[in-house]
């Protein structure tokens, strides 16, 4: 079976006359810079941070949208740039691709540091082509806590017979000092 798949163009409508439907072709998207803030806070009011490492990994020479890592990095900060940009799928020059995104979150998960995180993208003025744009893409990383603790209770009925129990369950995810608390 022979397929043929078209894609529609954008239909807007005109800022100047809104009853005026345009169509436009779609934009594909380049990834310029990544910021990387692997100690997020999300309630601490914004401020400026002490250091800013610029993180560059040359693979790509002829890429539409050059950038670099950059990460946003406090002094007491004990989490290694490296381990934190090999965990990022999303690279710059790369095209924007879902899948990136999903695997990114997926391996950050997986380095059980951090259990929170956040990846936006803001669009970047692009004045060399109408039919690319970039994106600057933000990924905000907050760290678990190193000690947690949980207490349950449960009420159990056996045979007419009923029962208490308590579960205490302590977690430790810093057993061998590798993060400062």
């Amino acid at each position: 079976m022979n397929l043929k798949v078209r894609i529609k163009p954008n239909l807007a409508a005109s800022s100047e006359e809104p009853w005026k439907i345009i169509s436009s072709p779609h934009m594909r998207y380049y990834i310029r810079d990544v910021y990387i803030r692997p100690d997020f806070d999300p309630l601490a009011i914004t401020g400026s941070y002490d250091d800013t490492i610029k993180f560059i990994i040359q693979y790509k020479k002829d890429s539409v949208g050059k950038g670099d890592y950059y990460i946003i990095h406090k002094p007491e900060d004990r989490v290694h740039p490296r381990t934190v940009v090999q965990s990022v799928f999303i690279k710059p020059g790369d095209p924007f691709c879902k899948m990136d995104i999903s695997r990114t979150r997926s391996r950050v998960s997986e380095l059980g540091i951090f259990g929170y995180s956040n990846i936006r993208f803001k669009q970047v003025q692009n004045n060399d082509s109408a039919l690319t744009g970039l994106l600057d893409c933000n990924i905000d990383l907050s760290k678990k806590k190193l000690h947690s603790y949980t207490v349950e209770t449960e009420v159990t009925n056996s045979g007419g017979r009923p029962g208490v129990g308590l579960n205490f369950t302590y977690s430790n995810s810093n057993i061998f000092r590798d993060l400062k608390p």
